[in-house]
């Protein structure tokens, strides 16, 4: 199972929330599967986001435990895509 590449976006229209292809009403749902072949999958994706933001979470207290004061020494690309996984899951 595929599901529908990034990036998603979380619209709020006529009352209710979705995740769409992009920022607009009227673009394309990524959970209706008459309009989109990948919506299970879609799905269940989203349905495991709490569990991967507690996966995130957890990745930066062991690294700074395993660190102690250098965590920030771990590479710089490496941390930065979960940092903006992060911020984008809790803003």
């Amino acid at each position: 199972m595929k599901h529908t590449s990034g990036p998603w976006y979380a619209v709020y229209y006529a009352g209710f929330w979705n995740i769409q292809d992009g920022p607009y009403y009227r673009d394309k749902s990524l959970l209706n599967e008459e309009v989109n072949p990948n919506a299970q999958a879609n799905a269940q994706l989203a349905a495991a986001a709490p569990d991967l933001l507690e996966a995130i979470k957890y990745y930066f207290d062991v690294l700074k435990e395993v660190n102690g004061p250098d965590w920030d020494k771990v590479p710089n690309h490496v941390v930065q895509k979960f940092i903006l996984a992060y911020n984008k899951a809790t803003e």
